[in-house]
């Protein structure tokens, strides 16, 4: 019988650590794998909720129930959301090209991922933060033509909340 994960975290943790990945993604020394560590235990009520609320309030829920956006939940959601793009920049992010030092890691890929859902409603979270802007663009660049690919839903849900 195989192994059952149904968790984005155990299941990067367990790819990362079976398979002969570099070692960028989820690094073997301790110290640098600990700071990995850190981001994916912080982001599942942070990153991951705060960026989620913002998408389901503003895309999910309308497109779902054909409502009208809730301005105020999607309002509460962003001041919440806030808070943890603070928390990206002053204690992961620092002066830092990546969230857990000077390579692209896990905790990027996750970040990232959350990060683009609030574009599907056409809100940039990043707009009004240079410092996470300049991040996302060296994730972009260097993912390559995946992180597009990756995106492309949030793109077209972009796209349709445009017209």
């Amino acid at each position: 019988m195989g192994l059952g994960l149904f968790r984005s975290v155990a299941i990067l943790k367990y790819l990362a650590s079976t398979y002969d990945v570099p070692q960028n993604w989820y690094p073997r020394d301790p110290q640098r794998r600990a700071k990995v560590d850190e981001y994916m235990a912080w982001q599942h009520l942070n990153t991951r909720m705060n960026t989620a609320k913002v998408f389901i309030f503003e895309v999910l829920i309308p497109q779902m129930t054909s409502q009208p956006v809730d301005d105020q939940k999607v309002s509460k959601a962003l001041k919440d959301l806030e808070g943890t793009l603070d928390m990206l920049e002053t204690m992961f992010l620092k002066d830092k090209p990546f969230l857990c030092g000077d390579d692209l890691t896990l905790a990027d890929l996750l970040a990232i991922c959350e990060l683009m859902q609030p574009l599907g409603g056409d809100r940039d979270v990043l707009k009004e933060r240079p410092k996470l802007a300049s991040w996302r663009s060296r994730v972009q660049s260097a993912l390559g033509k995946t992180f597009e690919d990756v995106h492309a839903i949030v793109y077209r849900l972009r796209n349709k909340s445009r017209l």
